[in-house]
């Protein structure tokens, strides 16, 4: 059996929302649609829902998931000599 794992890095900040979710809501539910969502409220369980529910009601066909994680704040550091510092 062979794995295999894609990573990639993004830089984010705070007050930023990420959006981890299944092929069964990102081919149902438009990007637009999932940005309207989050905006509406700052109740990140109430935006899932309704993304899970717009996605059933679209198609349904395939599994469904969705997890939004609001970022509330994020401590910049610094490399030098490979070790990281804090920047202040």
């Amino acid at each position: 059996m062979f794995i295999n794992v894609e990573t990639s890095e993004h830089q984010v900040f705070g007050g930023d929302v990420l959006v981890l979710c299944s092929d069964g809501l990102h081919h149902s539910v438009a990007p637009q649609d999932i940005v309207q969502a989050v905006n509406a409220g700052s109740n990140l369980d109430e935006a899932a829902r309704l993304l899970v529910e717009t996605a059933k009601n679209r198609d349904g066909s395939d599994n469904i998931s969705v997890q939004l994680i609001r970022v509330l704040s994020v401590e910049r550091v610094g490399m030098y000599r490979g070790r990281h510092y804090k920047i202040y």
